[in-house]
């Protein structure tokens, strides 16, 4: 086959303009020349990206500290936004995970970048990114308590039945998760993990069900806790996180959907509590 040189420079030259566009922020695109989507559109007049996160903290994701919000979602975040060409503004109002995403039905904020786990009831009304992460489910039990309810039985053979109880964050994915999941246990809700964790320990709560990071985190920042707990991965499960936009944001959907493909390297569970191992506590 012979080689010729002009179809050759053609194709590094495309290459090279590709590279050069996907760092170029797209504010420095917009012009009257090319109309932007709406919600495009409003990002670059306003100058900036407002993301809404939960008001509670949820390390390594979000959290509180001297320099201020710090985590996993909050460097997304700024990175979505720098990829925008505009300042980051994070608002950190809403009680709950479900209000974080609520927020954007009433046009308060952009984007939700919050843990925010994909859900059949959450994907009826809001667009969703591709997942950004990828979780198991992860159990937690109290030692003594487990014995007691097992009486020699095997674990693993009563999961696939089970009719105990169930700890969950109230209005949390994982209470909708353990209905379907475990429809004959006794759900119980607490306000929010740390209680769920301590009463946990104490044995007043028997299990305590979340993904696998939140379960691993916890015999990292609790070492003492491996004496008590007992814990197991369900492998056959996903929690699948990713940002959360209003059903009419299409194109700021791609967006992220391109910065999230354009990520050097992917995240994991334990990757991301190496990478923030000093902002784990509970």
């Amino acid at each position: 086959m012979l080689h010729n040189p002009l179809s050759a420079r053609r194709k590094l030259l495309k290459l090279g303009l590709t590279s050069i566009a996907s760092t170029i922020p797209m504010a420095a695109l917009a012009g009257k020349s090319s109309p932007l989507a709406p919600e495009i559109q409003r990002i670059l007049d306003n100058k900036k990206l407002i993301v809404g996160m939960g008001k509670f903290e949820s390390p390594p994701f979000f959290s509180t500290s001297a320099s201020g919000p710090t985590g996993v979602d909050v460097d997304f975040a700024r990175r979505l936004a720098n990829a925008l060409g505009v300042e980051l503004e994070i608002r950190r109002e809403a009680e709950t995970f479900n209000e974080v995403v609520e927020a954007i039905d009433r046009n308060e904020i952009d984007v939700a970048i919050s843990k925010i786990s994909m859900t059949y009831s959450r994907a009826l009304r809001f667009r969703f990114s591709e997942p950004y992460l990828v979780l198991r489910h992860g159990l937690a039990f109290n030692r003594v308590e487990l014995a007691k309810a097992l009486n020699g039985r095997d674990l693993a053979t009563e999961l696939r039945n089970w009719t105990g109880e169930v700890g969950v964050i109230e209005k949390s994915s994982f209470a909708g998760f353990a209905r379907i999941r475990f429809p004959k246990a006794k759900l119980r809700e607490m306000p929010n993990w740390p209680e769920l964790v301590n009463a946990l320990i104490k044995g007043d709560v028997l299990c305590a069900y979340r993904d696998e990071l939140e379960i691993k985190r916890l015999a990292r920042v609790r070492p003492e806790s491996s004496l008590v707990l007992r814990t197991a991965t369900l492998t056959d499960t996903r929690d699948s996180l990713g940002m959360v936009f209003h059903k009419d944001a299409s194109q700021l959907q791609q967006v992220a959907n391109l910065f999230i493909a354009n990520e050097p390297t992917p995240l994991t569970v334990d990757g991301i509590l190496e990478k923030y191992k000093g902002n784990l506590k509970i």
